[in-house]
């Protein structure tokens, strides 16, 4: 028997995979998103760190518990940082997971850090410490350790200011605003069909006054309301640099700002979040896409880290529970040290005004040194988590 060509108008779904409608590019491979949607995309052997192309990656730097620099650059490049940082310490073998947020006004730098510690410490009092400095137009961040055992760090470095190209990079969104006033302007937008929420990285410049300020913030929306939550805020002055909020208009989420000052120069970096995030695979080192997982009121397993490539991330994840009409999007640390796996909740906003996820962490009995993140809904069943994950590897 001949087979005979099939010609089909419309998507082919083949044993649930549904196929691409249209031809890719030359050299370009078939992927899945994890949930059985195939699409062309160009696949790399070569990792990059990021599909953010503004990361810096550094990998395991030796510290003390004298204050050594682990990243500097010059003060005229960038205005803030946002670094996410895994660290070992060898006196407790535990390990750290911390963001640290640098921002500077051409005279001095300032910092904040938060976290999780694995171990019996997790609200990490005696977690790797960090400060930072401004000498002769370098902006430097030192860290050290509580001990003199001394440890390990490795980092994942995102940069904002004078010198920032805006564009959109794999999920993330680069936007600036050269002259935020005291009326409210849009800082970015983005179709509330594709994307459920985000998560921005916000820096602010008061050039008359040499000020200058950084920020965080949480977005998601139902359809008809957009809700924000600001977060990790500082600045070199006495106040706050800028009011935020978030509202539908037409297609579009708007995250807009006023200014405490004029003529503000605001620059935003956003990790865009879908119900159905494109699970990334080995496409990049230090990030990944998860994929929908259904969860319930029992604890599920959202995300396996090992933690021989990755012991330490920060998760994105957003939340669906199509039946009650409610969403959130969460900020959670996971730490992985010898036989102690550590989940801390950090901010989250959601539509239905409470957190609609609740989070633990352990090693699985399956793998030889794997992590588990599992979840657990509010809003019962059939509740949807995707996420967008941050990690390294410090040993």
């Amino acid at each position: 028997t001949i087979a005979e060509a099939l010609d089909v108008t419309g998507a082919l779904i083949y044993n649930g995979f549904t196929m691409p409608t249209t031809d890719g590019s030359d050299g370009q491979a078939i992927v899945t998103d994890g949930s059985k949607t195939l699409s062309f995309a160009t696949v790399s052997t070569d990792s990059n760190a990021s599909d953010d192309t503004t990361a810096t990656a550094v990998l395991q730097l030796g510290i003390s518990n004298s204050a050594k620099t682990i990243d500097s650059f010059v003060s005229a490049y960038q205005d803030s940082a946002l670094y996410y940082c895994v660290s070992k310490d060898y006196n407790t073998d535990t390990v750290n997971i911390q963001k640290v947020s640098v921002c500077h006004n051409d005279t001095d730098a300032f910092v904040s850090a938060a976290g999780a510690k694995s171990g019996t410490n997790a609200a990490g009092t005696d977690m790797t410490a960090f400060t930072a400095a401004l000498t002769n137009g370098i902006v430097q961040l030192k860290a050290q350790t509580p001990n003199a055992a001394g440890g390990a760090i490795s980092f994942l470095q995102f940069g904002l200011g004078d010198n920032t190209s805006t564009g959109t990079s794999g999920n993330v969104i680069i936007s600036q605003n050269t002259d935020v006033d005291s009326a409210s302007e849009s800082l970015v937008s983005f179709a509330h069909a594709t994307f459920r929420g985000a998560k921005l990285f916000i820096s602010i410049n008061n050039n008359a006054k040499t000020e200058v300020g950084n920020m965080e913030a949480l977005v998601v929306h139902d359809g008809s309301d957009a809700y924000i939550l600001p977060y990790n805020g500082m600045q070199s002055g006495d106040n706050p640099l800028l009011t935020l909020t978030a509202a539908i208009s037409g297609s579009n989420v708007v995250v807009s700002a006023a200014g405490g000052e004029a003529n503000l120069r605001v620059t935003v970096s956003a990790i865009m979040l879908k119900d159905t995030m494109t699970a990334t695979g080995t496409q990049f080192d230090n990030i990944l896409g998860i994929a929908p997982v259904t969860v319930s009121s029992t604890a599920t397993e959202i995300d396996a880290l090992p933690a021989d490539t990755s012991n330490g991330a920060v998760y994105y994840t957003v939340s669906k529970n199509a039946s009650e009409g409610s969403y959130a999007v969460h900020e959670v640390f996971v730490a992985l040290g010898p036989g102690e796996a550590t989940v801390a909740e950090g901010p989250y906003v959601s539509t239905k005004g409470t957190h609609q996820l609740d989070f633990t962490a352990e090693y699985k009995t399956t793998g030889k040194n794997t992590g588990s993140l599992k979840a657990s809904s509010t809003s019962g069943a059939s509740t949807t988590v995707s996420a967008y994950r941050i990690n390294a590897l410090a040993k």
